[in-house]
Parts: structure tokens; sequence; C-alpha cells
């Protein structure tokens, strides 16, 4: 019995040494957590965050820079494992051969509503999701970080209107973030708004003489661009107030505009546009254009540079991402999924090439599905 009970007293010493050590560790400052982390990979950074509390708690935004770091393709789904739901996402770093698999359980009652979810698009390190019901959509969002979860109010069917996108006036994880959910249909449009804590969305009705095909928030200002090729901006700094339409900054197109394959982009308060051309049997991709705003004239121009900036479009979701300071190998560079060739292909502005790029994406399955992070 006193063999026993020494055996108990060496491994609670044990235990205490080693948790000893651990806090030692999370008590780091957090400049220094954001100065390590944002040094490594997003499947690194996963790891990192999930070490101990300390460490998890430090703000995504500041870890997940968007700027100086490829973003990552990431494979979402929702499913039943046993008795328990869980989260699966299947990561691909850039210039990684294989996917890093990470498995979340998700630890509340109602876990059952988000099974077949599926994401649309990301930011600021969150995923954003969706749960299609027959009467109505679960919009939440994921930090694959922080093992995090935010669900926001059921958004319920608006007569004709088509659900479109979710975006977000700044990250998620700021008290004061207000959620922008757009419905699209002809001739009118709607836009949801709620804040976080808020139990229903407020609903601001347009008209308007085209189809709104993506969205992005710049600046507490909404940008709707059409199918036709219009850009649309709305006021969103009072969200009590009624939605302003400006007609001012109505641009029209001038090229050969085919929306199914146009992407907008936003990178520091500046709007862009990629739109790509095909070959005569319309499934291969030959060219690639990218536009600028003209505000002066409000019209859009064709950008012959993109300077330092790297554009990563993407074919199935409203999740295109323009990133700054990947160095001279990636600038200039647009990167995008060729569902022909099964593969990433990258398109220099300057010399006009398009070829695949196994070496910075190696993908070993269908990306269909797949979304930047």
């Amino acid at each position: 019995m006193a063999e026993k009970e020494e055996k108990y007293m060496k491994k609670r010493k044990k235990k205490r040494k080693k948790k000893r050590g651990e806090s030692k560790w999370a008590g780091m400052p957090r400049d220094l957590l954001v100065f390590i982390a944002r040094r490594l990979c997003l499947s690194d950074q996963i790891r990192f965050c999930a070490v101990c509390k300390n460490w998890r708690i430090t703000p995504m935004e500041e870890i997940r820079s968007p700027d100086g770091k490829p973003p990552c393709l990431v494979d979402y789904s929702c499913q039943y494992d046993g008795n328990r739901v869980v989260i699966k996402c299947s990561i691909l770093p850039p210039r990684c051969q294989s996917a890093k698999k990470f498995l979340y359980a998700i630890k509340r009652d109602d876990g059952h509503k988000f099974v077949g979810s599926e994401a649309r698009s990301s930011k600021h390190g969150w995923l954003f999701c969706t749960k299609l019901n027959e009467d109505h959509t679960l919009p939440f969002l994921f930090n694959p970080f922080r093992k995090d979860i935010i669900v926001l109010p059921d958004l319920d069917p608006l007569e004709d209107s088509g659900f479109l996108s979710v975006v977000t006036s700044s990250s998620p994880s700021s008290p004061s973030c207000v959620f922008f959910a757009v419905y699209a249909s002809f001739p009118y449009h709607i836009i949801a708004t709620c804040g976080k804590g808020d139990e229903d969305w407020k609903l601001y009705r347009f008209f308007t003489s085209t189809v709104i095909s993506q969205i992005v928030c710049v600046q507490s200002t909404l940008y709707c661009l059409s199918v036709d090729g219009m850009l649309i901006a709305f006021s969103t700094k009072d969200c009590n107030g009624t939605v302003v339409v400006n007609p001012l900054l109505l641009s029209q197109l001038t090229f050969d505009y085919n929306f199914v394959h146009t992407h907008l982009f936003d990178h520091n308060g500046e709007i862009l546009l990629a739109t790509a051309d095909f070959d005569i049997s319309g499934l291969i991709f030959k060219d690639w254009k990218v536009f600028r705003i003209d505000r002066s004239q409000g019209c859009w121009v064709k950008a012959e540079r993109i300077g330092c900036l790297t554009l990563f479009p993407s074919p199935f979701k409203s999740n295109s991402i323009a990133v700054s300071g990947l160095g001279e190998g990636m600038e200039n560079r647009l990167f995008y999924m060729n569902g022909i060739e099964g593969s990433v292909f990258t398109k220099h502005l300057k010399d006009g090439r398009c070829r695949p790029c196994p070496e910075i994406y190696h993908i070993e399955t269908s990306f269909y599905g797949k979304i930047w992070l």
C-alpha cells in the first residue's frame, strides 16, 4: 500500500513540475507570441495556438497577417463521427507536398445543426460557413486557430431572392464588427445587417437595373459588382439608417465581360477586378486581365502592372484574395485553379505566360470546394 502511495506521489510531483514549466512559457508577452507566430506557416500556426489557453487567445488578425505570406488551400467539411459532430479541415500550405489534416469536435448541445455545412469564403483567419435548410439558412464563422464558432442569427428565405454571401466590416473578433448578408435577385436586392450579439437581422431593400454577383466590404463601404460590370457602393457607417446608394460610383466596364469568371479584390482600400479570357472551347483559360477604378472618370482602367501585389482568384467561392510582399518570384502575378488541368496555374502580368506551378501548390486530389485562407 505504501509503495502505491509513493508511486502516486512521484507522478503528482512530475505533473506539477511539468505544469510549472508550461506556465512559464504560457506567460510570454503577447508581442513576442505574435512575433513568433507570424513566422510560422498556417498549419504550424494552428498547432502554436493549441499549446495553451494564453497562446490561443492572442488576436488572430495579428497572427494571421494577410500580407507577406501566400494563402493556403483549405478543404472544409462538417459531419458525424460516431456519436459526435466534427469539423474536418484539410489544409495545403504553399510549397508542401501533402495537405495537413485537422479534426475539431464541436462541443455544443446543438452541434448537429452544423452537419452538412460548407465554407463559402475566408477573412481575417475565419472561415465563413453556411448550412442551407428548407426554411432558413444558418450562417456561422469558424476559426481553425482558436477552434471558435460564432453563430449568427438565422437568415430566412426572402421571396425569390437567392442568398449571395456574408462579409464583415472588420475582424469578427472585434466587438464593433458588423456582418452583412446580401440577397441577389431582380429587380431588387436586400442587404441584411447585424452586430455581434444581435438576435435578428435588419433588412434594407433597394432596386437596381441589374443583378449583383460579388461583394466586398472596404472601410465601412459595401461594394457590389453586378453581372454587367457595374460597381455599386453602399454606405454602411450608420447601420440603423437607410442604406445609401451612391450613383457616382457606378462604373461601366469597357471590355468583354464574363461575370462567371470575374473576381473582385480589395487591398488596403483599393478595389481591383480580374477577368479571364478563354480559348475557343470556352473551357481553358487563355489569359487574364486586371483593372483598377478611375474614380475621376467613373470607369475601370486596365492595369499593366499591380506592383508588389499577388492575386488569388477563386472559381467556386466568393473568396478572391489580394496579398502584398510575397517577393520577386510571386509578385505581379495571379494564381488560379484550372478546372481542366486540376492544378494551380500562375500568370505573370508582364510576360503574359500562364503555366502550372506544382512546386508552390501541389494538389493531390480535386480542388473542387477548396478555398483560399
